[in-house]
Order: C-alpha cells, then structure tokens, then sequence
C-alpha cells in the first residue's frame, strides 16, 4: 500500500507554499519592509526628540510629493506654441539664413567708399556760349551732292572762317570726348551740359586731351590755313539727332 503524501504547513493551513524564485522575492519584500519600517521609526523618534513642528515636516513632504507626481503629470508633453505676434512668413522672413548676410553686405556697402567718377558735365547756358573762331560762317546746313556715287543728302555741317587769328575756342562749357587725327587735320569733340556735342574739325593741332573740361571760349586748338583764311568746320548733335552748330550757339 502506498504512503499517504505529506502535506507542507502551508497547504494544511489551506494556502500554498513560495518555492524558489517567489520565496525570494518574498524574503526580500519582508527585509523592505523592515528596513521602512526602522526609517519610520528612526524618523518619528527623530521628531519626538526635536523641535521642529510636525506641520512644517509634513508640508515639506506633501510638496515634494506634489512636485514629484506634477512632473510625473508632464512627462512626453509637447509645450503650446508661443504667441510671438510674427505670422509665418514674416517669421521665415526674419530667420531666413541669408538675413544676417545681407545685413552685412548692406552696412559695408553703405560705409565702403565711392569709387572716382568721371567729370561732371557743367550745365550748359546759352548766354554763355562764344563764337569758335574770329571770323563769320561761310556756309551752313545745305544738301549736298555726293562727289562720289552723285546722291543728294542733307548735311548739318556748318563752315567758318576768319581772316585775322586761328585760335579755335569751345563755344560752351564741356568735358572733351575724343581727339581724332582724320586725313591730316585734327578733330575735337566736345560734350556739354545738355548732353549735345559739337565737333570741332579741320584744326591743324589740338590743345587738348581726351577727358579735359574746358570752359566756354577756352582755347582747344589752331584751325587750318587756306588761301581765304583760318577755316574751321562744326558738327553737331543734341538729343542723339544732327543738328545745325548754329542752333547751339548763336
């Protein structure tokens, strides 16, 4: 006949023994407990022993735990967005990566300085203007034949001539353009105020430069001598069309 099975204390009592890795735990949740237990008591015989009011110790504890689970509370929340009164695209605007660049380029192209211009062109007054040489026109704005292919054309050009000097003066006050050797004979342009330009052709030397202001009855050169006199020709433009010198000058 076989032995009855013995049964643990535990299961006589109607409940069931902690084996292995639960009688552990177990061992360990009741040494926990102890050792709370000890603090508890250590701390309330700390409080009998001192001065100090059971009220402020138990506001220090109601606070930290307060504090402790408000932060429990606000784990993984994503905080409002603040009101900055920027909308989005001024916002962008003001963050954009290249703002503080451009700022910078700004301020030293503002402080950086001016590189050298070219003369001014003086204004131009008409009571101002000289005749350019001694002497009268000879002929003036015409059609003229062409000696070559036999076409009419209509020519600006305007011829003057004086017996007694040579000296060719700027008829107004301007910044010489260009010096030119044509055929023999020198040619001075000469751009005034106004933005119109006389010529100044057949002269026999120059006494001037390229970028030269000179002023109204300024000598630029000598004209060329022929049989009759000192002759000089006049070429102008105004608002990028010819036009007759005389209309300028006189």
């Amino acid at each position: 006949m076989s032995q009855p099975k013995k049964l643990s204390p535990a299961s006589r009592k109607g409940g069931f023994a902690l084996t292995g890795p639960f009688r552990r735990a177990g061992a360990a949740a009741r040494r926990i407990s102890r050792f709370f237990a000890s603090c508890l008591g250590w701390i309330a015989a700390w409080l009998r022993r001192s001065r100090v009011p059971v009220i402020v110790v138990s506001l220090i504890v109601l606070s930290y735990c307060f504090g402790y689970l408000n932060g429990i509370g606000t784990v993984g929340r994503i905080p409002a967005p603040v009101d900055t009164g920027v909308s989005g695209t001024d916002a962008g605007t003001a963050a954009s990566p290249g703002a503080g660049l451009q700022a910078e380029e700004d301020a030293v192209g503002m402080t950086a300085e001016p590189e050298t211009a070219e003369p001014m062109l003086p204004e131009r007054v008409v009571r101002s203007a000289v005749a350019p040489i001694d002497g009268a026109v000879i002929s003036g704005p015409d059609w003229v034949k062409d000696p070559v292919t036999g076409d009419w054309f209509y020519s600006y050009e305007v011829l003057m001539e004086s017996t007694t000097s040579g000296t060719v003066r700027s008829a107004l006050d301007g910044v010489v353009r260009s010096v030119t050797n044509e055929g023999g004979t020198w040619t001075v342009r000469v751009e005034h105020g106004d933005g119109s330009v006389i010529s100044y052709g057949w002269l026999s030397e120059p006494d001037v430069g390229p970028g030269l202001t000179v002023a109204s009855g300024q000598r630029i050169g000598l004209a060329t001598e022929t049989e009759s006199g000192f002759r000089v020709s006049l070429n102008a433009v105004a608002g990028g069309e010819p036009c007759s010198a005389t209309d300028l000058i006189f």
